[in-house]
C-alpha cells in the first residue's frame, strides 16, 4: 500500500489568530516561520485535510503535528487534540507541550480507531489549546 498524506486544505474553526490556518500548516516539510497561534486558554482551531482513498487497511494510520509553548507559565498543553472524521472524534490525545523550539507529537491509531474511518475526504485535525503554536 502506497503511503498517503491528508495535509490541511481548509479552515473549518479559525479560533487560532494568523488566519488561514490551513495554508500555514500544509508544508510538506515543517516550517518552523509560518504557523498559527492560540492566545489564551480554550482557544480551538479546526481544519479539513485534503482527501485522500480508504487505504482498505487497520494499521499505519498516524496524525502528526509540530507546537511549541509560547507562555511563560504553567505547563502550556495542547488539549484535546486529534483527527476527527466530520464532527465525531476518531482519535484524542491530551499533550504537555515544550517550550522554546517545535517539537513533533503523534498519535498512531488502533485498528479499531482506523476502522472507525468510513469517510476519508472528511477528516479534519482539531485542537483546544493553552498557549501554544502549532504548525
Amino acid at each position: 500500500v502506497m503511503a498517503q498524506f491528508g495535509r490541511p486544505a481548509s479552515d473549518i474553526t479559525t479560533g487560532f489568530i494568523t488566519t488561514p490556518l490551513w495554508s500555514k500548516l500544509d508544508e510538506v516539510s515543517p516550517d518552523d516561520g509560518d504557523y498559527i497561534i492560540g492566545i489564551g486558554n480554550g482557544v480551538t482551531f479546526e481544519v479539513k485535510l485534503s482527501s485522500v482513498t480508504d487505504p482498505v487497511s487497520s494499521t499505519g494510520h498516524i496524525v502528526r503535528i509540530r507546537a511549541r509553548a509560547t507562555g511563560a507559565s504553567g505547563a502550556e498543553r495542547l488539549n484535546t487534540w486529534g483527527l476527527y472524521q466530520g464532527t465525531t472524534a476518531i482519535v484524542t490525545q491530551n499533550a504537555s507541550i515544550t517550550r522554546g523550539s517545535f517539537n513533533g507529537y503523534s498519535i498512531t491509531l488502533s485498528g479499531a480507531q482506523a476502522d472507525a474511518i468510513t469517510d476519508y475526504s472528511d477528516l479534519r485535525v482539531r485542537g483546544l489549546t493553552a498557549k501554544c503554536a502549532i504548525l
